[in-house]
């Protein structure tokens, strides 16, 4: 496994590395000894290569155990999805966010990478505290880990809610001129109400508001008759 500052990382990524578990499925789900896992593999069981292979699968939590490895609830999700995309993409996403430099580098950048890599060395030496040499050696490997990890992390913490990643304001032309919609925005009108929601929430945000709006004009409409 690699070490950047004070994060470890896997060698490789989640697609390889359950490549390979589910190369040697049978003999994980059955308990396996690192010797015999080594040969199902066709690797060599004291080289550096099959040691960074179990450690990668130890960090995604694909394997547990020490002499014996047996396949973890997680990897059988992954091997055999059967409850559908949406159950495998998120037991992706929690696999990649075992990693803790990986969940680290998500709370900062949220899949927004930038672009220059003197930036993303910058920010990645402030979370890591990893000397400039190492940043040079290991941070190309962080980073294209980081983006193989974006396909399958959300960009919004369910955790968080809707309020906290809902925009809400009263003069919906002025903020409209001002602030341009990113690409993972969506942007509504109900009324006086003008929203931005990020699109992977708003499935769940619209009917609320709507609800509300409905409720606003109900007691208005009240109010005026009495």
């Amino acid at each position: 496994m690699g070490k950047l500052g004070d994060y470890n990382y896997p060698e490789s990524g989640l697609q390889k590395t359950l490549e390979r578990v589910t190369q040697a499925y049978n003999g994980l789900r059955d308990g396996i000894s690192t010797e015999n896992l080594a040969q199902l593999l066709d690797v060599t069981a004291k080289g550096g290569h099959f040691i960074n292979m179990v450690a990668a699968m130890r960090m995604f939590n694909l394997v547990s155990g020490t002499g014996t490895l047996r396949t973890t609830e997680l990897a059988d999700r992954l091997v055999h999805p059967i409850l559908g995309a949406e159950d495998e993409r998120r037991a992706r996403e929690e696999a990649w966010l075992n990693i803790d430099l990986i969940r680290r580098l998500h709370e900062r950048f949220r899949g927004r990478i930038p672009a220059r890599m003197e930036e993303f060395y910058a920010i990645l030496r402030e979370t890591t505290g990893a000397e400039r040499a190492e940043l040079e050696n290991k941070g190309g490997k962080v980073r294209a880990l980081y983006e193989e990890a974006l396909s399958s992390l959300s960009l919004v913490s369910e955790a968080a809610g809707a309020p906290a990643a809902t925009e809400a304001v009263e003069k919906p032309q002025e903020v409209a001129a001002t602030m341009p919609l990113p690409a993972d925005m969506m942007e509504f009108k109900f009324g006086s109400i003008y929203l931005r929601i990020p699109a992977e929430i708003a499935g769940q945000v619209i009917p609320l508001v709507i609800k509300y709006v409905e409720s606003k004009k109900t007691t208005q409409q009240n109010t005026e008759e009495n």
